[in-house]
């Protein structure tokens, strides 16, 4: 078993080194199972559910006929090692369709009668090891000039600022229960991987010379401090440039640290990361190794402002620097999911057209997506969007995507907002909406407009019609259509005819002069029932 494992990993090693597996662990980590498994003598025995459970993190409510990670990850494992047998001058791996079994194959470039010669497996296995190391590290030295650890290879990224979190360290561990320092670590690292604008790494890993910005975010607890509190710093890796910190209280003499201090941590990653975090901003400003990486990054930055904070005066440029990275071929998932988002908006006439077959388009780069990273959240919130807009809504099939994008990131107020929108405007579940809309308040506090639709539309089913207004008043916006028909609804339904005619002219200036074309805007959104309803009703209303 010693020499087994040795060889695992040096296998592993080989793999990794020639950058097939990107800068993925889940991949790292599924192939060493895998491996492990096989050499075992335990691969016939390898199910989806062990691999959800001992790799992926799932829990043990695992459902492969709704969760799609482990078919998903399986997929991209063999692309991957598809790409490596291509450059291997030695060996092949290889993982057949509809099987979890690794099977390591001499490669068609060398004969295999070579191998044959050794009679003892361990000499030969041994000996096509060294081969493969000596092979794969020339080939990967000669592409890349340097020969990179196993470590830096999977987990520094070239195309994304990395954060690397110190493990917290508690001053005073004896006022604080065992595992405090754990717990607190565990809060960070759920709220930050909530978003992938950043490339998270751990506390032994340097990604100084990984060409793109490095950044390190330490954790203390003063447990004995006269008012003890936690300090959250995050410099820049080189310069050492303070860009975030934060001191969060806690009540004295309290050995076990209060549940809503979770959100605080969950809160600081949305300030650091979300649409308009700090460590995004700052990214921008630094010097990357490529000018590539960081136009792309930049472009990304553009697309995530526009769909979370609205920032429509810079659509064009998103648009544009979108759609030019997937037509060269990128691999990074979110640039598909902003761009199948721009096209659904274009299909709803809430931006301008640019092809004949937007939703066509979206669904093409859908599917373009599933290949490279299914359970992406931008990836998955497109999808469910577009499948919420067809025409005969599949409400079950919203709810399950609803539950596979909250499951991958139930922390993240962005992928929130749009499943408490679905959740309500279309299935009609409006508690569980309103449910999801709270927690969304409670990891972001920006408070945009767009916090406030389910709001309103809640007011507007089951509260009082100048309750219903006031709500409307929150989302207000004369460039929207929809904002604008939520208000002219609302103030209608309250009597406020003044704003009733202001909405009226702000739809006329949008292209809406009648409320025949209201109604058609309503009927294009395909809203529940009853929502759709009201809203007809209460936008046909004729000012006296």
């Amino acid at each position: 078993m010693p020499n087994q494992n040795i060889q695992t990993e040096t296998l592993l090693k080989t793999i990794a080194d020639s950058g097939c597996l990107g800068n993925s662990m889940r991949q790292h980590d599924l192939l060493k199972y895998l491996l492990i498994e096989e050499r075992a003598g335990r691969g016939n025995r390898i199910k989806a559910y062990s691999i959800a459970i001992d790799v992926l993190g799932r829990g043990e409510d695992f459902d492969n006929s709704l969760d799609s990670i482990v078919r998903v990850e399986m997929h991209k494992l063999r692309k991957n090692l598809q790409a490596f047998n291509q450059k291997s001058g030695s060996f092949n791996i290889v993982i057949p369709k509809a099987s979890y079994r690794i099977t390591i194959l001499a490669s068609p470039n060398n004969t295999a009668s070579f191998f044959s010669k050794f009679k003892s497996p361990i000499i030969a296995t041994s000996i096509l090891v060294l081969s493969v190391v000596a092979c794969a590290g020339m080939l990967f030295a000669t592409k890349t000039g340097i020969i990179h650890t196993h470590e830096s290879a999977q987990s520094c990224s070239a195309e994304k600022p990395n954060l690397k979190l110190i493990p917290t360290h508690i001053i005073g561990a004896e006022a604080l229960i065992p595992g405090t320092a754990l717990l607190v670590d565990n809060y960070l690292h759920t709220g930050f991987s909530q978003y992938k604008m950043a490339n998270l790494v751990s506390a032994t890993t340097d990604c100084s010379s990984s060409g793109s910005p490095f950044y390190i975010l330490e954790t203390k607890v003063f447990a004995t401090a006269e008012q003890p509190y936690i300090s959250i710093l995050v410099q820049h890796g080189s310069s050492h440039n303070i860009i975030f910190s934060e001191k969060i209280e806690f009540p004295k003499n309290s050995k076990v640290l209060p549940e809503q201090i979770k959100w605080r941590f969950y809160q600081t990653a949305t300030k650091l990361i979300n649409a308009d975090g700090l460590l995004l901003n700052d990214a921008t400003t630094r010097i990357w190794a490529s000018a590539r990486a960081k136009q792309d990054y930049q472009c990304l930055e553009l697309a995530f402002k526009h769909y979370t904070l609205f920032a429509t005066k810079h659509y064009q440029n998103a648009f544009k620097c979108t759609r030019n990275a997937v037509r060269r071929g990128t691999e990074i998932p979110e640039f598909y999911g902003f761009l199948a988002t721009f096209y659904i908006e274009q299909a709803r006439n809430n931006q301008p057209s640019t092809i004949m077959d937007p939703m066509g388009e979206a669904e093409r780069l859908l599917n373009i997506a599933e290949g490279i990273h299914a359970l992406n959240p931008e990836i998955l919130s497109a999808g469910l969007l577009m499948r919420a807009l067809q025409p005969e809504t599949n409400t079950e099939e919203l709810k399950h995507l609803i539950k596979v994008l909250v499951q991958q990131n139930p922390y993240n107020p962005h992928t929130l907002l749009r499943v408490s929108q679905i959740s309500g405007g279309k299935i009609g579940n409006w508690e569980q909406a309103k449910a999801y809309e709270t927690t969304a308040f409670k990891l972001d506090d920006s408070r945009a407009f767009d916090f406030y639709y389910v709001d309103f539309a809640y007011a507007f089913l089951f509260l009082s019609p100048q309750e219903a207004y006031e709500n409307a008043l929150r989302i207000y916006y004369p460039k929207s259509k929809l904002a604008s028909i939520a208000n002219l609804a609302a103030a209608n339904k309250a009597g406020k005819f003044a704003h009733a005619q202001k909405c009226k002219n702000d739809l006329q200036a949008l292209g809406l002069s009648s409320v025949v074309d209201y109604i058609a805007l309503i009927k294009m959104n395909n809203y529940e029932t009853k929502l759709n309803d009201e809203l007809i009703k209460w936008v046909s209303v004729e000012i006296e």
